[in-house]
């Protein structure tokens, strides 16, 4: 009987030993934002950092500068609140807004058209905006050009749709020989012709750059554009192989396949996701697949670092205030600072419209945000040297499943795990979620929308 018992012991025991080592480290319970409006409490995280590019756009709510700089962010922006002038070029990003928008006359401006633009209204509009830009900072004042990390071209003056391209051959602007064109060729024409355009600041830049070492984007202009209502109009196969779902301006015309001079002068594609509707809405809980597919789908496409825009806010004329955008919510909030790096982005840009920054409101969701940045550094040796990203269902079908969402970083022989279920209608609501990951697996059990966050032994 005795010998019967030992064996039970040293069976279960070894069975024991056989479980999974788990690293969870628990700052998750013991964070609470700060209850005044206008605060960004940023002592409520420890000093901290992390190995990629993450862009601070927000109020200037801190004491100087190396605040959000020692606080997981990489880069501050050039907004009139920021005061960038005593910043080093490598830790300033600049975005450049308004870059089609000279003079209120162009037809690029106007009704997004290629076709009949005065070149040398938009070069004097290029010449004097950059040298703005250059004379922010001592640095590079009168120099025509900026010393930057990052500088980012805002331009958005896109017709995506073949319908809404061939209304320009009524346009007076049009030349006629291109109006004459059959309703194929014009929309070709259109396209080529506009990737041709899109691409000129850049080469205009370029060519009276005194500031070589700059890395470029350009806002939104990833290989597959941004969508959240069609992301299952196709598979996830199409979406990552067809090149007629590619943006036509990251297209090569001759070789039918992603390229174009336009794609070769981004070094960093610049996806964003803003999110639109906000629970109760059947289409809120689908945030966080919809977040996964702008980065994933193009990642598919392109081995250039992606460094997506996000706000935390939804978006104006989804939210029911066009003047004054509401915060996301605070699950969302952490959620937009872990899962794009568990997804393979390398940075993200915190963006904010200037126009907000005095509102009296609570601004916990940035605490949220930094919050989620925070937990995410005690793994950050995850990411170093080649990690392995695992996502066992593509963000395509997880919408069209509605299922809760997992992804995983496997560098040696740990796994860190993010999971969240946006589809819980409670707090209370429990779910559990099986990951794995070859050989290895583990039951999560998931409460409510909480982001879930823990590095297992493989």
């Amino acid at each position: 009987m005795q010998l019967k018992i030992t064996f039970f012991l040293v069976f279960i025991l070894g069975l024991l030993a056989c479980e999974p080592a788990i690293e969870c480290v628990d700052v998750a319970e013991k964070f609470t934002p700060s209850a005044q409006n206008k605060v960004i409490d940023w002592s409520k995280t420890p000093t901290f950092s992390l190995p990629f590019k993450i862009i601070y756009g927000g109020p200037k709510i801190y004491q100087n500068q190396q605040v959000p700089l020692q606080h997981g962010f990489s880069h501050l922006v050039n907004s009139s609140a920021m005061d960038p002038a005593s910043l080093p070029a490598n830790q300033l990003a600049m975005i450049w807004y308004g870059v089609a928008f000279p003079d209120g006359k162009q037809p690029w401006e106007t009704v997004k058209s290629p076709f009949g633009n005065n070149k040398t209204v938009y070069e004097n509009h290029w010449r004097n905006n950059l040298a703005g830009f250059a004379d922010i900072m001592p640095i590079s004042r009168g120099q025509g050009t900026p010393k930057a990390d990052i500088f980012v071209f805002d331009i958005e003056r896109q017709l995506k749709s073949n319908d809404s391209i061939l209304t320009l051959k009524q346009h007076p602007s049009t030349p006629a020989a291109t109006r004459a064109l059959v309703n194929n060729d014009f929309v070709l024409t259109y396209k080529k012709e506009l990737q041709n355009l899109y691409n000129e600041p850049f080469n205009f830049y370029k060519k009276i750059n005194k500031a070589p070492n700059v890395r470029f984007g350009s806002y939104g202009d990833s290989p597959i554009l941004n969508t959240f209502t069609n992301i299952t109009g196709n598979s996830w196969q199409a979406w990552t192989t067809n090149p007629s779902l590619l943006n036509p301006n990251n297209y090569d015309f001759d070789a039918k396949k992603l390229g174009g001079e336009f794609y070769q002068n981004q070094d960093l594609l610049m996806p964003s996701f803003y999110f639109y509707h906000d629970y109760p809405s059947p289409l809120a809980a689908d945030y966080l697949s919809y977040m996964l597919f702008q980065i994933e789908v193009n990642k598919a496409w392109s081995s250039k670092e992606i460094v997506p825009f996000v706000w935390l806010r939804y978006s104006a004329g989804f939210s029911g205030n066009n003047k004054q955008p509401k915060f996301i919510r605070p699950f969302i909030a952490e959620a937009s600072a872990i899962f794009p790096f568990m997804a393979g982005a390398k940075g993200l840009w915190l963006w904010e419209d200037p126009s907000q920054f005095n509102n009296n409101e609570s601004f916990a969701s940035y605490e949220y945000f930094i919050h989620g940045l925070y937990r995410l550094s005690k793994y950050k040796e995850m990411f170093d040297g080649s990690p392995v990203f695992v996502a066992e269902t593509n963000p395509r079908d997880l919408v069209d499943l509605r299922k809760p969402v997992w992804r995983g970083v496997v560098n040696g022989s740990s796994i860190l795990v993010a999971a969240s279920n946006p589809y819980a209608t409670t707090d209370t609501q429990e779910t559990k979620l099986k990951v794995k990951y070859k050989t290895w697996s583990k039951t999560l059990l998931l409460k409510g929308n909480e982001v879930y966050l823990c590095k297992f032994a493989l």
